[in-house]
Formats: structure tokens, sequence, C-alpha cells
């Protein structure tokens, strides 16, 4: 049962903890000897969600981005790797480094094809309904 201040429980966020550690229902079950019914009662709370997307960002930057970039300097270095690999290592890395959009970003709409052009059309429609204003009045006015 949530907290009447919102706050996380001592179990949600143990709940939150392991389930970003473990990311299964069953296996953090067990591993807090909790029941799966609690478990999944607790993930339906956003805050718990959001302790656990949290928990996971935290993880990829601090463990898994360590690892990747490790493994994609040894495949770049390595004389034993093949060519091909060692094209589509670069081309990520590129890609990653200046964005892979970075090209298209660039483009004249009459450089652009025509799904290149929907989606510039779509995202500027988007951004063009964020800023819209309401202007409309709530009650409506009354002239004598």
């Amino acid at each position: 049962m949530p907290l009447r201040s919102g706050a996380l429980t001592p179990i949600e966020r143990n709940i939150a903890e392991t389930m970003a550690e473990l990311g299964d229902v069953q296996l953090v079950s067990v591993k807090l000897s909790v029941s799966d019914r609690t478990i999944r009662y607790a993930l339906q709370r956003p805050e718990v969600q959001a302790l656990i997307a949290a928990q996971q960002r935290a993880l990829v930057v601090t463990e898994l981005l360590p690892l990747a970039n490790k493994a994609m300097r040894q495949v770049l270095e390595s004389d034993r790797t093949p060519a091909a690999a060692r094209v589509a290592a670069a081309k990520l890395v590129y890609d990653r480094a200046w964005g892979a959009d970075a090209a298209a970003a660039g483009k004249q709409p009459h450089e652009m094809s025509r799904d290149e052009l929907g989606a510039a059309i779509a995202r500027l429609e988007a951004a063009a309904a964020e800023r819209a204003k309401d202007v409309t009045p709530s009650k409506p006015a009354v002239f004598d």
C-alpha cells in the first residue's frame, strides 16, 4: 500500500531497484520473498516505474557504456577484425558522434525525398501545434 504522501514504501523501493537489476517479476519475487501479486501491484505505480527507469539509465551509463566503448575500440584496433566489421563499427562511431540525421538535417526541401518531406512537414506541424494557444473565451461574452 502506498504511503499517503505518495512516497515509495521501503518494499516498493526494493522492488523497483531489484526489478531494474533483474528485469523479471518472478526473479524479483524469489530474491525478495515477495508475492508476484505484490510486485505487479507495485509496478503499476508511476513512481515505481520512474525509479526503475532511472536505475536502468544509471546502469547503462555507469556499467554498459564503458563495456561497449571497450568492445568497439577492440573491434576497430584489431588487425584480425574483418574489414566489413571494421567499416560497420566506424560508421556506428561516426553516427553516434555526429548523429545519423546530421546530413539529412541540412538538406533543402528540393533535395529531400517524398518520405523526408513528409517527415519534415509532420515535425513542423507538431511543433506548431505545441506552440498554438487556445484563444477561445471560456465563457461567452454577453453584449448589452
